[in-house]
């Protein structure tokens, strides 16, 4: 009778924390804290590509997206193809994104960086902190 009740309270207890895991929502990261804590100022275009990864990370987790080309990604952020080469320049150069060919696919993956995205997080945190 003891293991019975042992592996009955085991079960609910497994159990509680999968609805626990699936009820809970993802924390949605903005780049809003960023924009305020950073000596580093984007202009529209490179703050509206930056927001289209994020908000891809958000919803997927993937800190990545494909386009076959520069033109879809400027379709994707809505924002004018010739402006996007010099926001791609800038955003690469203060370390937000990351942008590489792939060939083998014939597309460019455009993604948010592990540090940048770790900035977001300790922000989130810090201002939740606060808000407690």
């Amino acid at each position: 009778i003891k293991v019975r009740k042992k592996v009955e309270r085991k079960s609910k207890e497994s159990r509680k924390k999968v609805e626990s895991c699936i009820t809970k929502k993802p924390k949605q990261l903005s780049i809003r804290l960023w924009l305020q804590n950073s000596s580093v100022s984007l202009d529209d275009t490179e703050k509206e590509v930056v927001e289209v990864l994020i908000e891809h990370y958000n919803q997927t987790e993937s800190k990545f997206i494909l386009v076959k080309d520069m033109y879809e990604l400027a379709e994707r952020c809505g924002v004018s193809p010739s402006l996007l080469d010099s926001a791609l320049k800038h955003l690469k150069e203060d370390n937000i994104i990351y942008v590489y060919r792939l060939r083998s696919l014939g597309c460019w993956k455009v993604g948010l960086k592990k540090d940048f995205i770790k900035q977001l997080e300790f922000l989130q945190k810090q201002e939740e902190a606060c808000n407690e």
